[in-house]
This record gives C-alpha cells, structure tokens and sequence, in this order.
C-alpha cells in the first residue's frame, strides 16, 4: 500500500507578529524625533545666577514691605496717547531725591529686556525704545535713606 505524502494546509501566517514589530518602530520613532525637536528647543533662564537671587531675595521682601506702608505709591503706566512710559509720583516725593532703576522684564525673551535709571521723579521713556507686547516692571529705588521695591505688569501697545 502506498502513502501519500502529507498534504499542506493553507494556514495563515501570523500577522501579529508583525503589527508588534510596527509598533516598536513607530514608537521609536516618535521617541527620535520627540528627542531632536526637544534638543532645538531654546530653554531661557530667568536669572543665570540663582544661588546670588536667593540672598538677595530677603532684600527684596524688605523693600517691597517698604512700599506697601506708603501712603501713597507711584504709579508705572503706559500711556498710548503720548506713546511713552512713565512714573506717576507723589507730590511730595518729586522734591526729593531719588536713586534707583527702572527694569522692564519681557518674560518671552530676555534679549528685550531694557534697564533704565532714576535719578529724579520726572521719568518717561518714548515707546520707540520698547518693543510691543507684555513686560514685567520692576521698580527698585532708594529715597531719604530707605528702599523701596514694586513690580507690576505693563502692556506696550
């Protein structure tokens, strides 16, 4: 009696194995290219010297302790009819002598950031010095002996 060779089924082949190989790559990839968008990414830092920031920091809350006993406080405003940025001061205060800075932090781009002195109450800056958009007004000023510090937001429109 002859036999017959077994016969091949027509199974199918296992195509899982497959998706979870394009699954890996995929990913892979993803992760590749997460990685080389992330690396081109410019991280600004606010300050570069932070331990220095810190010490400093106690300083600061004095200052502004200062400013909040102040009957009554100057006032940083941007004026779009005169396009300049100026400082409202007490009367009393424009017969006195004052000594300090005038920074303007541009939270999006440190490269904007402008530093400006005081050296009397009259103060104004023309808006062609400023760039448009939001910046971060910190005042820091010394007047009969004592500090003062105040910051609050300004859009240059």
């Amino acid at each position: 009696m002859k036999t017959n060779p077994p016969q091949k089924t027509n199974k199918p082949k296992p195509i899982w194995a497959y998706g979870i190989i394009a699954v890996f790559i995929i990913f892979a990839t993803l992760m590749v290219s997460f990685a080389i968008v992330a690396s081109k990414h410019k991280s600004n830092l606010v300050i570069t010297d932070y331990y220095k920031a810190e010490i400093e920091f106690q300083q600061q809350i004095n200052k502004a302790d200062n400013y909040s006993h102040l009957a009554v406080k100057p006032l940083i405003y941007y004026d779009s009819a005169a396009q300049n940025l100026s400082i409202k001061w007490n009367r009393d205060i424009t017969n006195k002598p004052i000594i300090g800075y005038l920074t303007l932090y541009r939270p999006n781009d440190p490269s904007k950031d402008v530093k400006f002195s005081l050296t009397s109450a009259e103060f104004s800056i023309p808006s062609s010095l400023l760039k448009k958009g939001k910046y971060l007004a910190k005042l820091d000023w010394a007047m009969e002996g004592k500090s003062y510090y105040h910051q609050q937001i300004i859009m240059v429109k």
